[in-house]
């Protein structure tokens, strides 16, 4: 990671603590715990009940195939995450989600899911769908076989834990088919944050944990004079918004959803970012 000069301006610092403080509180809240707890019914929602529910394995796959699998689909995304549930419950069946991982079929999901196509009379977008359904599918198998349980949260969490690096996670999660980056940083992201161990991460990997937005590019204008002058490749860009963030004595990972969340929704009594 190149060097850059530390940042001293006022306007960037408040920006950075803008980004990482109430804001973040808002995404934490309102899209990722209320997002989680959506896609597995689980109503209030409530960090610690999701904090205990994801320690089930068959919850844990419910959780990374409604709400990751589908971030990056086009259409109706909503119509999305009831299919590839309801594909899941079809596959699973009377079995256990134990039983399934031991079975080692790729191809159940994905069969489950044509089938919720022609019952709905929806186009079933083999190109989009079926290289996610059967890589996580793998993937879930390859981590029970490994570890002995096939929690894929867990997995990602005592991977970070023991090794203090999310490189490697990065690349096999993006070496399924449709998956990209930003889907893959967005899924480390948000663990770390669930389960608090963004200081576990080594410094040189924590870029991998910051998908890069609009909003992210529009804050490095202030963070780094080289932003406004020309296109920096997002995982450079990344690196480079981490040392500025980790210099001024804050989450990287929470300004990175600070500026998720004023993407999603308009939070009020936030102005643009150059008239703040």
């Amino acid at each position: 990671m190149s060097k850059e000069p530390v940042i001293e301006d006022p306007k960037a610092i408040a920006l950075v603590r803008h980004f990482a403080g109430e804001i973040a509180d808002l995404y934490i809240n309102k899209i990722l715990i209320e997002g989680l707890c959506g896609v597995i019914k689980m109503f209030p929602a409530s960090s610690h009940n999701l904090y205990h529910a994801i320690e089930d394995s068959a919850t844990a796959f419910r959780i990374v195939l409604g709400y990751y699998a589908t971030s990056r689909r086009g259409g109706d995304r909503n119509l999305l995450i009831r299919m590839y549930l309801n594909a899941y419950e079809r596959t699973i069946g009377k079995s256990t989600f134990e039983e399934y991982l031991e079975s080692g079929d790729a191809d159940a999901l994905w069969v489950s899911y044509t089938e919720v196509c022609e019952e709905l009379g929806k186009k079933i977008f083999e190109q989009q769908n079926r290289p996610v359904l059967v890589g996580l599918a793998k993937l879930a198998f390859e981590v029970y076989d490994e570890t002995g349980h096939g929690n894929l949260l867990q997995w990602i969490r005592d991977e970070i834990v023991e090794t203090h690096q999310t490189e490697h996670l990065f690349e096999r999660l993006t070496d399924i088919p449709t998956i990209g980056p930003k889907s893959a940083s967005h899924l480390l992201r948000d663990i770390v944050q669930l389960f608090a161990i963004e200081e576990t991460v080594n410094y040189s990997d924590r870029h991998f944990l910051n998908p890069v937005n609009p909003v992210v590019r529009s804050v490095a204008r202030y963070l780094l004079p080289i932003a406004s002058e020309t296109r920096i490749p997002d995982s450079v860009l990344a690196g480079k918004i981490c040392r500025q963030v980790r210099l001024i004595d804050v989450s990287g990972v929470r300004f990175n959803m600070g500026c998720a969340m004023s993407m999603l929704r308009p939070i009020p009594g936030q102005s643009s970012i150059d008239g703040m």
